[in-house]
C-alpha cells in the first residue's frame, strides 16, 4: 500500500488516533509530516555517525567527540590487532545497533566478523520503509570507538535532548539500553515531567542522583548543535567518573512517530512547541 496509508494505519495502531499529517498538531504528527511531506538532505549528513562528527567539530569543537580507532566500509579493510583490548563497534548508518568488545582476546571473532559483515551489507531497513528516506542515502560503514565507562554504570545513561528552534525544552534519559531498559523525562531546570512513553516504565531514583554536574554545559552543547533546526534531538553521554560529556547521535525522527506519550496530552504539548 501507499506509504503515506502505511504510516497512517501505523500511527492510528500504535497512538490510537487517526493522525493529520497535512495539517500535523501532535508532535507524533510532525514527526509523519517531516517524513512524508519534506525533504531536507542535512539529516543524511547528521545522521551518519562518522560524518556527523564534522558537523559537531564545526558548531562546539573536537573535545565533545569520542575516540574513534577505526571506520570501515568492507571486512577486508579491518585489522584486529590495530584495535585496542576493549572497544564498541557501531553502524554508523544504522539504529540503536552496537557490539560491545569486552576483551579483544576472548573475542568469538567468526561471531563477530558475521555481525560485521551483517551490518556493511544492509540498511536501516525499518526507518527506511517507515518513511525515514534519508537512511537509504547513507552508505554503510563500521565505526570501532572507546568503551565509555561512566564509573557507576556499566553503560552511561542516554541524555536525549529534545531542541525546539534552538532550546532545549526536555531531556530524555535513557537506563540500561540493553538489559532493563527505563525512560524518564526532565525538565531544562531537572523538575522531573510527569509523563512516560509507552513501553518503557520510569526509573526510580531520585532526580538528583542522575543530575550531571555540567547540566548547563550539556543545554548549551545541545542547543548549538540543534540551533539550525526547527527540531531535532541531540544525544549526549555524560560520563559521572570523570566529569565528562560526549555526543552521540542526532535524531531526526525519534521512534519514527510511533512513541505513545502517557498521558496522551503530552503529544500535543510536545507538538505546540515545534
Amino acid at each position: 500500500m501507499p506509504l503515506s496509508l502505511r504510516v497512517k494505519l501505523e500511527m492510528r495502531r500504535l497512538l490510537g488516533y487517526w493522525p493529520n499529517i497535512d495539517n500535523p498538531k501532535t508532535f507524533n504528527e510532525k514527526i509523519a509530516n517531516r517524513k512524508l511531506k519534506q525533504r531536507d538532505d542535512r539529516y543524511k549528513v547528521l545522521t551518519d555517525k562518522w560524518l556527523a562528527r564534522e558537523y559537531v567539530r564545526s558548531k562546539i569543537g573536537e573535545n565533545y567527540l569520542s575516540k574513534v580507532y577505526a571506520v570501515i566500509s568492507s571486512i577486508s579493510e579491518l585489522n584486529l590487532e590495530n584495535l585496542p583490548e576493549r572497544f564498541v563497534a557501531k553502524p554508523t548508518h544504522q539504529s540503536g545497533k552496537i557490539y560491545f568488545v569486552d576483551s579483544k582476546t576472548e573475542l568469538d571473532k567468526e561471531h563477530f566478523l558475521h555481525v560485521l559483515y551483517e551490518w556493511l551489507h544492509s540498511k536501516y531497513k525499518y526507518g527506511i520503509e517507515q518513511g525515514e528516506y534519508w537512511y537509504a542515502e547513507i552508505q554503510p560503514k563500521v565505526m570501532f570507538e572507546e568503551w565509555l565507562s561512566s564509573g557507576r554504570y556499566n553503560v552511561p545513561p542516554d541524555f536525549k535532548f529534545f531542541v525546539f528552534h534552538g532550546k532545549v525544552q526536555a531531556i530524555q534519559v535513557d537506563f540500561s539500553r540493553f538489559t532493563y531498559h527505563t525512560r524518564n523525562f526532565y525538565t531544562r531546570k531537572w523538575q522531573q515531567i510527569p509523563m512516560m512513553h509507552s513501553g518503557y516504565t520510569n526509573k526510580l531514583i531520585n532526580p538528583e542522583e542522575i543530575k550531571p554536574s555540567k547540566l548547563t554545559e550539556m543545554i548549551a552543547v545541545a542547543e548549538a548543535l540543534g540551533s539550525d533546526f526547527d527540531f531535532v534531538r541531540v544525544d549526549l553521554y555524560y560520563l559521572f567518573d570523570s566529569n565528562r560529556i560526549v555526543f552521540g547521535e542526532m535524531t531526526f525522527a525519534p521512534g519514527s512517530g510511533y512513541i505513545r506519550h502517557i498521558p496522551d496530552d503530552y503529544d500535543l504539548k510536545f507538538g505546540e512547541l515545534w
